[in-house]
């Protein structure tokens, strides 16, 4: 947990719980380490010193708990603009991460919305304007002979006066694989992870592997 908020909040906050001991000869030695919730907890500023105290805000249980400094082991990564709270690759990189999540919804309701037919069939004016029924009627037939993999490529025969039209057109992708692609790859460096350590490109072989196996070593979990 403790590396987990750090990495996704740029802080983490470990409350040190002082011991009975620990009260009694002003101390405060620990008797426990919690992991709090970095999303909980709020620096508050004060008039004699920089942290007067930390409110944490539990999503269960009180409303507001006050915890004194001296309880509180705050780590993060230093912020550019910040002098008390973190910042995190995750809030470097939100654009990119946003973007590629509106991609993919964009992408799931271009499916579940759109229609896309693959031919027309042209009637004759002795067909103008029909029926609800008679549409119906003709969908069924339709399917019914041309439906499923049995009946793929099967030649259709229409009637004199109509004409079966193949359409061409196909569903505009706006580019999602290529987008989606480049913006996985932004956000594998903002924790720089090689792409074949996530598994999305094969290595090829054992002694391929071990490069962004160093790689990953050495500019990812040696550093955290």
């Amino acid at each position: 947990e403790l590396g987990m908020f750090l990495e996704l909040t740029g802080n983490s906050y470990l409350w040190v719980v002082p011991s009975a001991f620990g009260l009694r000869d002003g101390t405060n030695k620990a008797a426990e380490l919690w992991c709090l919730p970095a999303h909980w907890v709020w620096p508050r500023v004060g008039k004699d010193r920089l942290i007067e105290y930390y409110e944490v805000r539990p999503w269960i249980g009180p409303g507001m708990l006050r915890f004194p400094p001296e309880d509180v082991i705050h780590f993060r990564f230093k912020s550019p603009i910040h002098k008390i709270d973190g910042v995190s690759n995750l809030t470097a990189g939100a654009e990119w991460i946003d973007t590629q999540e509106s991609v993919n919804r964009a992408a799931f309701y271009q499916f579940k919305n759109g229609c896309f037919p693959l031919g027309n069939l042209k009637l004759g004016p002795q067909y103008a304007d029909l029926a609800d029924d008679d549409l119906e009627r003709l969908y069924a037939k339709l399917f019914g002979r041309f439906q499923g993999e049995s009946n793929y490529g099967r030649p259709i025969i229409t009637p004199p006066d109509s004409e079966y039209v193949p359409l061409t057109i196909n569903p505009t992708e706006m580019a999602y694989t290529q987008t989606s692609e480049q913006l996985r790859d932004n956000i594998l460096a903002l924790w720089r992870v090689p792409k074949e350590v996530a598994g999305i490109q094969d290595a090829g072989s054992e002694i391929a592997m071990y490069g962004p196996l160093r790689q990953f070593a050495e500019n990812a979990l040696i550093p955290r």
